[in-house]
């Protein structure tokens, strides 16, 4: 069952992150540039989110360990956005992409656990 609503908010995921890296590489938008323990930068951020979401959206048979790569991938997002308050003091575009990673990470486990619940209910009837 790849069209589930969850999917559609890991692919929009997907895109936000592709766009904003890509767009980053080219030099359409600029980020600050942070870095963290020495080899965590913009990119990093941006792949490990990419990556973790693209797993999560083909094993999508498997919500229990969706759900786990989904948190992972939250916490993740929010580690580096107080990070990144931490050390940068303008505003800048870099918020508004962990901030709708947060969302649609939210979004997409709020949708698995309904499945796993649907499912869960339609067993106990059987």
């Amino acid at each position: 069952m790849l069209m589930r609503i969850q999917n559609l908010y890991l692919v929009i995921l997907v895109l936000i992150n592709s766009f904003y890296m890509f767009a980053n590489e080219f030099k359409f938008i600029l980020f600050p540039i942070f870095t963290a323990f020495k080899f965590i930068n913009v990119y990093f951020v941006f792949s490990i989110t990419l990556i973790s979401s693209l797993v999560s959206l083909i094993i999508f048979k498997k919500r229990k360990i969706q759900l786990l790569i989904n948190n992972i991938n939250i916490l993740f997002n929010l580690f580096f956005l107080f990070f990144t308050i931490y050390q940068i003091s303008s505003f800048n575009s870099v918020y508004f992409v962990f901030i709708t990673n947060l969302f649609f990470l939210y979004k997409a486990n709020r949708a698995v656990k309904k499945d796993e619940e649907l499912i869960n209910s339609i067993d106990r009837i059987r």
